[in-house]
C-alpha cells in the first residue's frame, strides 16, 4: 500500500525517500503483498504491538490500532485499516472529513481500487452489501501500538545543583517547572542531579528554585531552556545551578535582674531547631564576666538560633523562656538573660490553746538578723499571717497585740528562709503560736411572779454572738438549761463574750417569759447571777358554731367540755344572763357560747351532744391549753381563747354512667323517692356532671329509678341507697349496659387461640364501622358512642378474642381482613345485634381457621403408581428455599401453613431406582387456601431392556431365554432379585411372585424398579436349539440414564455329519454374549471395571 504525504499519494519507495513529519502523513506504511502476511509480520513484533484478538468492541478502539478484517463467516483476512481515534473540530479543519462528528472514532481505509478515505467505526462488524450479508469489514484481529503515540515527538532535560564555592554537589533543592502551555510541575531533588523522562513536548520551559538545599541561600533567577524532539536538553547539566552558603556568630550575656551584675556558672543550650535535639544542640557556660564564648552557626542550617537556660547558681532562679536570635552572615548576635534571686515568706498560724481553732486580729513584729523591723503582720480570720517577700536569711517574730478575749503570748520565735532550688521562686516557713482564752459561768435564778417562790422545770437556751447556740470553753454545745427544785440553772465554763439567756420552755402551768437577758463574761473564773420570773396560765373558752359551707352561724348546738381525765366542767348558760352551773354549753343565735369557769393548763375534749337539724354531728375536738395557746383580752371577762366548729349537711352525688367507663352519661330521665313512699324527692335528666342533692335524712333509704335510658342503652334496674352520717360526699352510681359481641378465633385443628388476626365489621349498606380500643377494659368501643375518631380494624389478643361494646342494633357481617400467615382466610360471617344483646346476653361468635394444605403427588412415570422417598424443595417467588419435604408411602409430600402467594417446587433427590426430574413446577395459594397450578409430577424409573439374539444373525430375536439377576450387596454377597409382572413388564419387588425373567416373542425382556447398583445377569435357560451362556454378565445401573439396553447373543447348537455327538462338545459349547449399551453402562469382570462406549 502507500501513504498520502502533503496531499499527494506516494509509492512505498517514494514514501521512504520523502522527508516528512508524522502529522503530515495519513498513516503507517508497510511493505507486504497480502493482509495475512501483514498480520504475521505484526505478530512477530510483540515489543511494539500487542494482540487484542478479534472480540474487540469497535467503540473501544484507539489511535494507532491496526485492525485486520474479513468476511463474517470466513477466517481469511481481506482488509487492514488504521485507527486514528476521535478527531477534534480543529484537526478536521486540516483533515476535511465529510460529515465530521467529534464524538466518532475514525479509521483510514485504502484499497487497490480506491484512494484512502476516513470512515467511522460503525462501518466495522456489519455487512456492506445487500445481496451478501457475510461481506463487510468484520473484525478478525486488532493490534495495539505499545509505545504511546504522544511520545514520538517528545524530549526531555537534565540539570545539576552545586556549591558556588567548592563545586560540591547539593541535594534537597526544590523547583517549579513552567511548561510552554503555562501549566506547572514541582521537582524535588533527592540528589545533586535530576534527569526527566522523555515525555515533554517541544518548547521553551522555565525553572524557578522554590527551596534551597539545607544551609544555602535560594537562587531566585529563572532558568529557561528549550526541549526539542527526541533529545535531552543538558544546558544546566554542563553549567550547573549554584547556591551560596552562609553562617553567623551567637554570644550569650547573663546578668542579675536587680543589680545588673554579671552572673557566672550559668549553663545554656543553643540549637537551630526549637526542639533542641541532642545531636545538633550546643551547651555553653558563662564565665566570670557573665558571657559565653561566641559560637558559629551555618545559616543554611537555619537562620534562627534558639537559646534556653539549663541551670543557674545559688540563689538565682532559672529563666524557662526560650529566646531566639536571627543569624547574619559574618555578624555577631547577642542574647541577654536577666535572672531574679529566690525569696521567701514567713507564715504565722495563731491557734486557741484549748480548741486549736484559728485566732484572728493578733499582731506580730518581724525583725532581721541585725534586729531591724522588716515587717508587721496581723492574723486574719483563718488565724494566719504571712510576711511580704523577704531575702533568704534568719528572722525573729514576737506577738505585740493579742486578740480580744485572749491573754498575750510574750514568747520570741525564730524563723529560717533557706534557698531550695533554681525552680523555686518563693520558699516558705511556718510558725505556730497558741493563746489561752478568758472564761467564766452564769447562774439563772427562776422565781414565780406572784409569790417569788422557786419555779422548777423552766427550760432555757444560751446563745452566743449573732444569736447562735453557745458552746462551752472546750467548744462543746451547751444543752438546754433546766431550773431545779430550788429554781437554779448553772452554765459550764464559758469563753469571753456577751451571751443571751432565753426561756424556751415554761414550767407546767406558767406562761413563757419571752424577755431576753444579756450577760457578759469579761473576767476569768467569775460566776454571774441572773433572776427571771414567770406568770401562771388561766383562760376562758368561747365556742363559735357555723355552717361549714356557708359560714352562717348555727344555734341550738349543744356541747360539753370534758377534761382528758373525764372530769366535767361547769359551763354557764349565756341565754338567761345568769350564772347557773351546767355541764352543757348551748350556742345562741350568733352561734356562740362562753365558759364561766377559768380553764388552767391541761388537755380537754369538746363533745357535740346534739347537732342542728339537717347537719352531721361534728367530730370531737381535742384541744390543749398551754403557754402557747392564743387568746384575746376581753373587758370584764379577761383572757379568752376561741374554738370554731363547723357542721356539714348531708350531700349525695348521683351519677349516670356507662358500664364500660367512668364518664357521665347524659340523656337519662331519673327520679328519686323515699322507700315505701310515692313522694318524689327530686326528678332530673342526667347531663355531663353528677347530680347533687343536699340535706337528705340520715339513716333513710331512698330509691333511684330510671324511666328513660339514653339512646343506644337499655333501661337498667332501680337501685336503693341509705344516707350515712358522714361529712363526705356520698356517691351513688347507676350504670347502663352496652351491647356486647364476643369473637373467638382459634386453630381448627388444635383449638389453640390465634393472636393478631384483623377483623372489620360492615353494616348492611356495606359501610365499615369504626372502633376505639379501651386499655382498661381491653375492649373495642363503637366509635359513634366514644365520640372520637376510631379505626376500622380490630385485632385478636393473645387469647384469640375480641370484645366489642356499643354496636347499634341491626344486621352486620364480620369480615376477616387478613388471615394469620399460613392459614386460610374465612368468608364474611353475618350476625344481628338486637335490643336484648347486652353484657348479660352477648353475641358469641367462634371462628376456626385451618392451615393451608398443599399436597405434591409423585408417581411412577411408567406404572402411575405412587413413589415414596422423593425429596422436593419449595421456594417462594424470589427463590428463597422455604422447606424440603419427602413423599410418603402414598407418594404425597404435604406442605402445611404456606402463606398466600406464588411458589415453585423442584425435585432435589430422586428415590433409589429413579432418575431425578430436573423440571421446576409452579403453583399458587390464594387467601382462602385454594391451590392452583402444578402439584403433580412423575419420576422415570431406571429401566433395563434385555434383547436376546442369535449370534449368527443379530437381527434374529430369540424367545424363551430365561435369566436370573443378582444384586451385589455391600458385603459382596449376591441377592436374587424377585419380580411381579404387570402388562408384560417385570417390576422389581421383594415380594414378587417370580425370580426369573424370560424373553418374549420379540426376544425382549423389559424390567423396571431395579435400585441403582451392581448386578450380575445369569442365563439359566437358553432358547430351544441354542447353547446356554455359562458366563455371568456384570453391569451397573446408575442415575445418569433412564434406560439401559443389553443385547445378549446365543450360538446355535450344531450336530456332526455322522450324527454322532462329539464327546463333551455339545455340553460345553457356550454362546458368545455381545453387549450393546448406552453411555453410563459399566461391565464388571472380576474386580476390574471398564467402560463400554455407547452406540
Amino acid at each position: 500500500t502507500a501513504s498520502r504525504i502533503n496531499g499527494n499519494y506516494k509509492a512505498i519507495d517514494q514514501t521512504l525517500a520523502t522527508q516528512h513529519t508524522f502529522d503530515t502523513s495519513n498513516g503507517i506504511v508497510f511493505d507486504t503483498q497480502t493482509v495475512s502476511v501483514l498480520g504475521s509480520q505484526i505478530g512477530q513484533m510483540p515489543a511494539i504491538y500487542q494482540s487484542l484478538g478479534g472480540k474487540v468492541n469497535p467503540t473501544s478502539l484507539k489511535l494507532g490500532d491496526i485492525v485486520l478484517t474479513g468476511d463474517k463467516n470466513g477466517s481469511a483476512l481481506s482488509h487492514a485499516v488504521l485507527v486514528i481515534g476521535k478527531v477534534t473540530s480543529a484537526e478536521n479543519a486540516f483533515m476535511q472529513i465529510p460529515n465530521h462528528n467529534p464524538n466518532t472514532i475514525y479509521f483510514i481505509s485504502m484499497s487497490s481500487t480506491s484512494l484512502a478515505s476516513y470512515r467511522g467505526v460503525s462501518w466495522l462488524n456489519r455487512a456492506w452489501y445487500n445481496d451478501d450479508p457475510n461481506k463487510g469489514y468484520f473484525i478478525k484481529e486488532v493490534y495495539r501500538l505499545l509505545p504511546a503515540l504522544r511520545q514520538i515527538d517528545a524530549g526531555g532535560f537534565r540539570f545539576r545543583k552545586t556549591d558556588a564555592n567548592s563545586g560540591e554537589g547539593l541535594s534537597g533543592a526544590e523547583f517549579r517547572l513552567t511548561r510552554p502551555d503555562g501549566s506547572t510541575q514541582q521537582i524535588v531533588m533527592t540528589s545533586d542531579a535530576y534527569t526527566s523522562t522523555k515525555t515533554y513536548s517541544p518548547g521553551v520551559y522555565t525553572l524557578i528554585e522554590t527551596k534551597a538545599p539545607p544551609g544555602y541561600s535560594i537562587d531566585p533567577t529563572p532558568k529557561t531552556f528549550t526541549v526539542e524532539s527526541d533529545t535531552i536538553n543538558g544546558i544546566y547539566w554542563d553549567s550547573p545551578i549554584k547556591n551560596t552558603s552562609n553562617s553567623g556568630l551567637v554570644k550569650i550575656i547573663k546578668k542579675d535582674a536587680v543589680t545588673g551584675l554579671a552572673v557566672a556558672r550559668t549553663v545554656f543550650d543553643l540549637s537551630q531547631d526549637p526542639t533542641f535535639p541532642a545531636k545538633t544542640s550546643i551547651r555553653l557556660n558563662t564565665g566570670a564576666d557573665g558571657s559565653t564564648v561566641p559560637n558559629s552557626f551555618l545559616i543554611n542550617n537555619g537562620a534562627t538560633v534558639y537559646v534556653r537556660e539549663v541551670s543557674v547558681p545559688d540563689p538565682y532562679l532559672v529563666d524557662t523562656n526560650v529566646k531566639s536570635v536571627k543569624l547574619t552572615q559574618g555578624g555577631l548576635a547577642t542574647v541577654e538573660f536577666h535572672n531574679n534571686r529566690a525569696q521567701g515568706r514567713i507564715e504565722v498560724i495563731k491557734k486557741d490553746s484549748i480548741s486549736k481553732e484559728p485566732i484572728g486580729e493578733v499582731t506580730f513584729e518581724v525583725k532581721d538578723a541585725e534586729g531591724k523591723i522588716v515587717d508587721v503582720i496581723t492574723t486574719g480570720i483563718d488565724g494566719k499571717a504571712t510576711t511580704k517577700l523577704l531575702p533568704i536569711g534568719t528572722y525573729t517574730l514576737r506577738e505585740t497585740i493579742p486578740a480580744e478575749g485572749y491573754q498575750s503570748n510574750s514568747t520570741v520565735y525564730t524563723a529560717e528562709l533557706t534557698y531550695a532550688d533554681m525552680n523555686t521562686s518563693v520558699v516558705r516557713t511556718t510558725i505556730e503560736v497558741e493563746n489561752d482564752p478568758i472564761h467564766g459561768k452564769i447562774r439563772i435564778i427562776k422565781r414565780s411572779k406572784d409569790d417569788a417562790v422557786p419555779v422548777e422545770g423552766a427550760v432555757f437556751e444560751l446563745l452566743g454572738a449573732n444569736e447562735t447556740p453557745a458552746v462551752d470553753l472546750l467548744g462543746n454545745p451547751i444543752p438546754y438549761l433546766i431550773s431545779d427544785r430550788d429554781g437554779f440553772a448553772l452554765t459550764p465554763d464559758l469563753r469571753y463574750g456577751t451571751y443571751i439567756v432565753r426561756e424556751i420552755g415554761a414550767p407546767d402551768g406558767y406562761y413563757l417569759n419571752e424577755e431576753e437577758y444579756e450577760v457578759a463574761v469579761a473576767t476569768s473564773e467569775m460566776t454571774i447571777d441572773l433572776i427571771i420570773h414567770n406568770e401562771k396560765i388561766q383562760l376562758r373558752l368561747r365556742l363559735k358554731k357555723m355552717d361549714s359551707e356557708t359560714d352562717l352561724p348555727l344555734s341550738g348546738a349543744e356541747f360539753k367540755v370534758v377534761e382528758e381525765k373525764e372530769i366535767s366542767l361547769r359551763i354557764i348558760d349565756p341565754e338567761d344572763g345568769q350564772a347557773p352551773w351546767s355541764e352543757v354549753l348551748v350556742t345562741d343565735e350568733n352561734g356562740e357560747a362562753v365558759s364561766d369557769e377559768l380553764l388552767e393548763a391541761g388537755r380537754y375534749r369538746l363533745v357535740e351532744v346534739k347537732a342542728p337539724e339537717g347537719y352531721i354531728p361534728a367530730a370531737d375536738v381535742h384541744f390543749e391549753i398551754t403557754c402557747d395557746t392564743n387568746y384575746v383580752d376581753v373587758d370584764l371577762i379577761g383572757r379568752i381563747f376561741d374554738q370554731q366548729i363547723g357542721n356539714m349537711p348531708t350531700i349525695v352525688a348521683i351519677s349516670k354512667k356507662s358500664i364500660t367507663g367512668d364518664d357521665e352519661l347524659p340523656g337519662a330521665t331519673l327520679k328519686l323517692f323515699e322507700k315505701g313512699s310515692s313522694v318524689i324527692v327530686d326528678e332530673w335528666i342526667s347531663d355531663e356532671e353528677p347530680h347533687f342533692i343536699k340535706q337528705l335524712k340520715i339513716g333513710t333509704t331512698y330509691v333511684l329509678q330510671e324511666t328513660i335510658a339514653p339512646l343506644g342503652y337499655a333501661v337498667t334496674e332501680t337501685i336503693e341507697f341509705t344516707v350515712a352520717s358522714t361529712g363526705e360526699v356520698q356517691a351513688v352510681v347507676m350504670r347502663d349496659s352496652l351491647t356486647q359481641v364476643n369473637i373467638l378465633k382459634k386453630d381448627a385443628a388444635t383449638g389453640e387461640p390465634l393472636e393478631g388476626i384483623r377483623f372489620g365489621i360492615e353494616n348492611l349498606e356495606g359501610e365499615r364501622l369504626e372502633f376505639v380500643f379501651d386499655e382498661e377494659t381491653e375492649a373495642y368501643m363503637c366509635g359513634s358512642l366514644a365520640k372520637v375518631e376510631g379505626v376500622a380494624d380490630m385485632m385478636t389478643n393473645e387469647n384469640g378474642s375480641i370484645l366489642i361494646y356499643g354496636i347499634p342494633t341491626g344486621g352486620y357481617q364480620l369480615i376477616e381482613l387478613e388471615a394469620k400467615s399460613g392459614y386460610e382466610c374465612l368468608k364474611p360471617y353475618p350476625f344481628v345485634v338486637s335490643t336484648t344483646t347486652s353484657v348479660r346476653s352477648p353475641i358469641e361468635i367462634v371462628l376456626e381457621n385451618r392451615k393451608t394444605n398443599v399436597t405434591i403427588a409423585k408417581t411412577d412415570h411408567v406404572t402411575g403408581a405412587p413413589v415414596s422417598g422423593a425429596v422436593v424443595e419449595i421456594c417462594d417467588e424470589q427463590g428463597e428455599v422455604l422447606c424440603a419435604l419427602a413423599t410418603d408411602c402414598n407418594g404425597n409430600a404435604i406442605a402445611e401453613g404456606l402463606p398466600a402467594g406464588r411458589y415453585i417446587f423442584k425435585e432435589i433427590l430422586a428415590p433409589d431406582g429413579y432418575v431425578l426430574d430436573e423440571g421446576e413446577f409452579k403453583f399458587t395459594v390464594d387467601i382462602y387456601g385454594s391451590v392452583e397450578g402444578v402439584t403433580e409430577f412423575t419420576n422415570q424409573p431406571a429401566r433395563l431392556v434385555i434383547t436376546k439374539v442369535s449370534t449368527a444373525d443379530l437381527t434374529q430375536t430369540l424367545e424363551g431365554a430365561e435369566f436370573q439377576i443378582f444384586g451385589l450387596k455391600e458385603d459382596d454377597e449376591l441377592e436374587l432379585i424377585r419380580y411381579r409382572v404387570e402388562d408384560d413388564m417385570y417390576i422389581a419387588d421383594t415380594t414378587g411372585e417370580t425370580d426369573t425373567v424370560a424373553s418374549d416373542c420379540n426376544g425382549t425382556i423389559d424390567i423396571i424398579g431395579l435400585p441403582f447398583g451392581q448386578y450380575s445377569l445369569k442365563e439359566i435357560k437358553s432358547p430351544a436349539g441354542y447353547s446356554r451362556l455359562n458366563q455371568a454378565i456384570d453391569f451397573i445401573l446408575s442415575d445418569k440414564v433412564a434406560t439401559v439396553e443389553l443385547t445378549v447373543s446365543n450360538k446355535l447348537i450344531t450336530v456332526p455329519p455322522t450324527g454322532e455327538v462329539l464327546p463333551g462338545i455339545g455340553l460345553i459349547l457356550v454362546g458368545a454374549a455381545s453387549l450393546f449399551g448406552v453411555f453410563g453402562i459399566i461391565i464388571v469382570t472380576k474386580k476390574k471395571i471398564k467402560g463400554v462406549e455407547s452406540r
